[in-house]
């Protein structure tokens, strides 16, 4: 799916409504077949308008959970598994359908960078009211791999759409750590 300023991280969940046709075909195609759906961001011009194509790299989605309607349609949770760079866009189906290949976190990074990061978030969930910061941070603080703690907090904690997809085809989690800590200060 080519979606406007919307970006899925692997870990994250995203609720979807399925209503327009081809994206229609897309579901019934991927609930017979393999349930998953890879989400790319929508690129804008300098104008402000929509293009037609999209981001080079975004999150292939399982679908955890899907109610049907009646027309075929239906709401969803795409539960994000793995960051894709989508290579081709194919004009074989009537949704948009791609070449993909995963993309893949290898490199160590640097435990001061997650330090650094932990204690942002710690911070940063200091504002929130008391329930939910404690809740948030006992929910980052079981997460052991570096990786997978940078897209949570990346998923959960930003809003800005430029930023979110920044960090998304960001290729090195260091990388990934550092410019989401100076996120989280402003």
């Amino acid at each position: 799916m080519i979606l406007p300023e919307c970006t899925l991280f692997p870990h994250g969940a995203l609720p979807l409504r399925i209503f327009e046709e081809h994206y229609k075909d897309m579901l019934e195609e991927a609930l017979q077949e393999v349930p998953m759906i890879a989400i790319a961001c929508c690129k804008e011009d300098p104008t402000g308008l929509p293009e037609l194509d999209a981001a080079s790299v975004g999150t292939a989605g399982l679908i955890r959970a899907c109610v049907r309607d009646d027309e075929r349609g239906g709401q969803l949770i795409l539960h994000g598994v793995i960051r894709v760079r989508f290579l081709e866009w194919l004009d074989e189906k009537s949704f948009p359908y791609a070449r993909i290949e995963p993309v893949i976190n290898v490199d160590p990074p640097n435990d001061s960078a997650e330090h650094r990061l932990r204690d942002r978030v710690n911070r940063f969930t200091q504002k929130l009211p008391d329930e939910v910061g404690q809740l948030f941070r006992s929910f980052i603080d079981k997460c052991d791999d570096p990786h997978i703690f940078a897209d949570l907090v990346c998923h959960h904690l930003l809003q800005d759409p430029v930023q979110r997809q920044e960090l998304l085809e960001m290729e090195l989690t260091e990388q990934r750590l550092l410019t989401l800590s100076e996120m989280l200060t402003t």
